[in-house]
């Protein structure tokens, strides 16, 4: 992934399976994991070392991040997402639908 991104931001991305932060003080609950790598839509590696969760507003928030330290950027996977909420997202041209399954 090219370009540099603040740590708050994020890019919510259908191509990854896991969601990934690079930023830990971000993360709560970190725990290391046995280094796993992820291939990335652009087929690029990268070496994932904890798992944690990320808090948002109004008690939303990520369960099962991977912590990448040499990202760039965030990531939040739609597939991930769809899975735990137990929804669908439907891409079209110009929006964007969900709901429930």
């Amino acid at each position: 992934m090219n370009g540099t991104y603040g740590p708050t931001t994020c890019i919510i991305d259908k191509g990854v399976t896991n969601h990934i932060y690079f930023d830990r003080s971000i993360l709560f609950k970190l725990e290391p994991i046995k280094s796993c790598s992820d291939a990335l839509p652009d087929r690029q590696k990268v070496l994932a070392t904890g798992e944690g969760c990320v808090n948002f507003a109004d008690g939303l928030g990520l369960k099962h991040v991977l912590f990448v330290p040499q990202m760039t950027c965030n990531l939040i996977s739609v597939t991930q997402l769809s899975d735990e909420m137990d929804c669908f997202v439907q891409f079209l041209s110009s929006r964007a639908n969900n709901g429930t399954h």
